[in-house]
């Protein structure tokens, strides 16, 4: 079991997010709460995508990823970017 807040998949689209951001698709990106996280299923990533960039260029680049799912969000209280990545609970 993962200890909180230290989950190798959630570090691994930590990743992944700042190479798209080096690269210019998205503008920034934020994962509240990832100190209390212990599975990746557990986690909601936010991010706002750059001037040139739209929603389908992001779900290109994560479709090598399974049961995730790129969606817009509404701002609140949680986060005020435009967009989330939510990975679904995998079965078995």
């Amino acid at each position: 079991m993962a200890a909180i807040g230290n989950v190798q998949e959630i570090k691994e689209i930590r990743n992944y997010l700042d190479k798209l951001k080096q690269n210019g698709i998205i503008m920034s990106w934020e994962l509240p709460y990832e100190n209390l996280l212990t599975r990746l299923s557990a986690a909601i990533f936010f991010f706002t995508l750059t001037e040139n960039a739209n929603l389908s260029d992001i779900k290109d680049c994560f479709k090598e990823f399974n049961n995730v799912n790129i969606v817009p969000h509404e701002p609140g209280n949680i986060s005020q970017m435009p967009y989330k990545i939510i990975f679904d609970q995998v079965n078995g």
